[in-house]
């Protein structure tokens, strides 16, 4: 979900679903990238890095980007959550949940949170 704060008339809320499916192989990793637009201003990032190592997979690296501008192509980077390194074992799944705002211009109304869940099966 996220959330464009109007200072006029009511807040854009969008719900944007990404789907990215791929298997890893043992010792493999990889660095995905999920993008989602809302309200011609907002763009919001998910990078995430897994690995995979005898059945266990890895989450490395991860961290939300929220960017509100002009655009939804602004390079004007106003808020950054990172998300902490996890794994996960075969047969299992894990659900994130990161919330990140507009922290740098100090406009909390403007919002998303990501719900992504990673699968090892």
């Amino acid at each position: 979900m996220i959330n464009d704060y109007e200072n006029f008339g009511s807040d854009e809320r969008c719900n944007r679903d990404v789907n990215i499916n791929f298997t890893l192989t043992s010792g493999q990793t990889r660095s995905r990238v999920a993008t989602a637009r809302c309200g011609g201003e907002i763009r919001v990032e998910l990078h995430y890095t897994v690995r995979e190592e005898n059945g266990t997979v890895y989450l490395t690296k991860g961290r939300v980007d929220f960017f509100e501008g002009d655009s939804e192509n602004t390079n004007d980077l106003d808020g950054t959550k990172r998300l902490k390194a996890d794994n996960i074992t075969p047969g299992q799944s894990m659900t994130y949940s990161p919330f990140v705002y507009n922290r740098d211009e100090n406009e909390p109304r403007d919002w998303a949170r990501v719900e992504f869940t990673l699968n090892n099966g």
